[in-house]
């Protein structure tokens, strides 16, 4: 694209077993395309995992939750996700997409994402956060 970066799929997909996940990512400065497919390791607490699993299959679930969320992002959390608020937005959307898969499943829970663009910033010195007090933050 015109910022010369390239935008990233990500993939999270469910399973009875849970035992799989995979990214896909190209990038155009580094060359090449990468996919990376891992095997989950359950097996010190698989029989608890289960066990849990069916105890909340049993529980009805009445209504979903839902929680608006505002996220703020930083100049630099900006610049790292390719330099334009519409990527860094896309970014936090990807990531809240894959807090929901997970938080929907086994809370009743979803968090939405507050649209818009507000609270991302490009400058650093015009960026209300510090990166150097985290009690600031």
């Amino acid at each position: 694209d015109k910022d010369g970066v390239s935008n990233i799929y990500h993939s999270l997909s469910t399973h009875e077993n849970a035992e799989h996940f995979k990214s896909d990512f190209s990038c155009k400065e580094h060359g090449g395309h990468l996919a990376s497919l891992g095997k989950v390791d359950y097996s010190k607490s698989h029989s608890l995992m289960q066990s849990a699993q069916h105890e909340l299959a049993q529980l009805p679930v009445q209504d979903l939750i839902t929680y608006r969320l505002a996220l703020a992002g930083t100049a630099e959390y900006t610049a790292s996700q390719g330099g334009t608020k519409a990527l860094a937005y896309a970014s936090m959307v990807t990531t809240i997409n894959r807090v929901n898969e997970i938080l929907q499943r086994d809370t009743g829970v979803k968090l939405e994402l507050v649209t818009g663009e507000q609270l991302l910033y490009l400058d650093a010195a015009a960026d209300p956060y510090t990166n150097s007090n985290l009690n600031a933050l």
